[in-house]
């Protein structure tokens, strides 16, 4: 299947697909075929995305067909890697522990991305409210001052006539800003869908502070985690490598995954290969997965690096508040300052001239 189709193919939640693992696993587990348990799980299913997709893993079931096929054709998308795993269960015959270690990993995933979105909600928040009073002054407020101001015979402060020149701009060209800023907006989104401009940015972000080592952590706590679960479902390095680098988002280590499955093919060990990009995988991470390869213990070492990724995140994002919050308050407080002070400035001097 091109992927151009699987770019207009209905995507089923996290939740749901964290929801159908486990469940499906719980199923088999208790005796019941896996024809009748996706029946039984039809029956439940709420949204049209997933009742489509047990529609059609049903019929391609009753023709013989294994479930991983059934998954990989279907024109409702899952995560790569949950059809991987239920491929290496089916060959290795550990299709319901591969389900239940799914549902764990992507869980830890979704909760991960569930705590920066928490974190990073109330700057998001203080910003746009920011921004929606700044234009509601630029617009509504000192547009009515205007008069007054330019009707007293004194030579109004340099700050005074910046902020009401940009008021008059604002309040004479309001559509045109209005346009402007929906336009730049789509184009942001779209260029932000090609993969060179992701590219760039995510290198931007990688080496900005507070936010590059954010990054970082939470990308190796999800690789971490994933290859994890990869290995201990059965399947090869060189598997788990090419499962990885579709389920990370993040080009830069999307192109690291590439560039190190060949040096894996060369044979040359994990922990060479990586130290080639030292900005992405840290010294310790290097030194883990090394005693891993010396001690044949890769899977635990990935599993002790997913916990303690998973741990500077966790402490990451308690800390990123204590960071943000006074950087916006000053520049809150900037803002209202040079506002009253524009306005304060000429009554002051007004006051003066009459004594």
């Amino acid at each position: 299947m091109s992927s151009n189709f699987l770019a207009f193919q209905v995507e089923i939640k996290p939740q749901e697909q964290i929801d159908l693992a486990r469940d499906l696993a719980v199923l088999l587990k208790s005796g019941i075929t896996i024809n009748e348990s996706v029946r039984m799980l039809r029956e439940e299913a709420r949204s049209a995305a997933m009742k489509k997709l047990l529609d059609e893993v049903i019929i391609d079931l009753e023709k013989g067909n294994p479930l991983s096929i059934t998954l990989q054709k279907s024109s409702v998308r899952l995560k790569s890697v949950f059809i991987s795993m239920v491929k290496a269960g089916e060959v290795s015959g550990s299709l319901v522990n591969n389900l239940l270690f799914l549902a764990d990993w992507m869980e830890r995933n979704l909760q991960l991305k569930r705590d920066i979105k928490s974190v990073t909600l109330y700057p998001k928040i203080v910003l746009s409210a920011a921004i929606l009073l700044g234009f509601g002054l630029s617009i509504f407020i000192l547009p009515k001052l205007i008069p007054i101001f330019t009707g007293m015979k004194i030579q109004l402060p340099l700050v005074t006539r910046i902020v009401l020149n940009t008021a008059t701009f604002f309040r004479d060209n309001t559509k045109m800003i209005a346009l402007g800023v929906l336009l730049f907006i789509v184009f942001m989104v779209l260029i932000s869908r090609w993969i060179p401009t992701r590219r760039i940015l995510q290198k931007i972000y990688l080496r900005t502070p507070f936010v590059g080592p954010l990054v970082r952590a939470y990308e190796l706590a999800l690789y971490s985690q994933l290859m994890h679960i990869l290995l201990k479902s059965g399947l090869t390095i060189n598997e788990s490598f090419d499962i990885a680098s579709m389920e990370s988002k993040n080009i830069p280590y999307q192109d690291s995954f590439l560039i190190i499955k060949e040096k894996l093919i060369q044979g040359v060990s994990l922990s060479e290969s990586i130290s080639t990009f030292e900005n992405l995988y840290p010294h310790n991470f290097r030194s883990i997965i090394m005693v891993g390869e010396k001690t044949g213990t890769i899977e635990g070492s990935f599993e002790n690096l997913a916990v303690f990724y998973g741990r500077d995140i966790n402490t990451r994002t308690k800390n990123l508040p204590t960071v943000i919050e006074p950087i916006l308050l000053v520049s809150i407080g900037l803002i209202v300052g040079l506002i009253a002070l524009s306005i304060i400035l000429p009554i002051y001097s007004l006051s003066g001239s009459l004594r």
